[in-house]
């Protein structure tokens, strides 16, 4: 059930209660109905940790939170609670779904920026990296060598990349062509090295890449989905050819094709069977 929109106080005193220790998205559920609002609950932490309670509660200090608040309001994030209308449905509908949330949107991260950032963490020399996504680094050595590794592999295609820009070369035949070499190779777990290409080239180079004067206006080219679905012979033709494309290992044509037959007739089973093939075959 969606409550009354929040006061920036109440807003606050959430954010404080979930980032109090030992407070988890049960207990903040829990603590929240039996005081009906957050800022009763942080109020009453460490009477009921005086009293014995199962945990011991303690509330995060105000100048932690005042610190998060104004970091996310920089980086241009807000905060969605699970109560309150803009919260994501589809994530509501989940069991343990987080009950506070930061949205930013899509913000590019500038190679440049990102370089200079590496930098400043791998001079550090600190014996502790907690990262985004995986295992903390632990050693200082270990983290100055993971962290050189990575600068100087971003730097290998940020340089090959304006080198492609200044012979020539398209964006999509430099997100096929550039590879790290043997002693700079790095996994892709989180992405792959060709999105790192098109994002330094949409850095320097901006969104329209001089392919197509379309590109300029508001029509896109899934507007003529259906003259071609007609002129290749109707749906059944156009899977007919993706499956070929498939079958010749060749996935991503076989998706060009797809996205002509399901932007003309998105339920076509076919189609989506083909599709659902072809996803397949580039997770593998």
């Amino acid at each position: 059930m969606t409550s009354a929109k929040l006061s920036q106080e109440e807003a606050f005193a959430r954010i404080q209660l979930l980032r109090s220790a030992n407070i988890g998205p049960v207990s903040y559920a829990q603590l929240l109905r039996r005081f009906g609002n957050a800022r009763d609950a942080v109020a009453a932490l460490p009477d009921l940790a005086a009293r014995g309670a199962k945990r011991n509660y303690k509330a995060a200090p105000r100048e932690r939170i005042e610190c998060e608040v104004q970091t996310a309001r920089a980086a241009g994030a807000r905060y969605l609670f699970h109560d309150q209308p803009d919260y994501p449905a589809n994530l509501a509908a989940l069991d343990g779904a987080p009950p506070i949330v930061t949205m930013r949107g899509d913000r590019p991260r500038l190679v440049t920026r990102y370089l200079h950032s590496l930098g400043i963490v791998r001079d550090l020399g600190a014996e502790l990296l907690i990262t985004g996504h995986g295992a903390p680094i632990r050693g200082a050595d270990r983290i100055r060598s993971d962290l050189t590794l990575m600068y100087d592999a971003v730097s290998y295609v940020k340089d090959a990349t304006i080198a492609g820009m200044n012979a020539g070369k398209t964006v999509h035949e430099l997100m096929r062509e550039i590879v790290l070499p043997d002693e700079l190779a790095l996994g892709e777990h989180h992405g792959k090295l060709s999105w790192l290409v098109r994002s330094i080239w949409e850095e320097h180079s901006g969104w329209f890449h001089f392919d197509s004067t379309t590109s300029l206006y508001g029509v896109p080219r899934s507007a003529v989905d259906s003259d071609l679905l007609q002129l290749a012979g109707g749906v059944a033709a156009i899977n007919q050819r993706a499956q070929a494309r498939l079958d010749a290992d060749q996935p991503l044509e076989a998706l060009h094709l797809l996205d002509i037959a399901l932007g003309a007739e998105p339920g076509d089973r076919d189609a989506l069977s083909v599709k659902k093939a072809v996803i397949e075959r580039l997770q593998a």
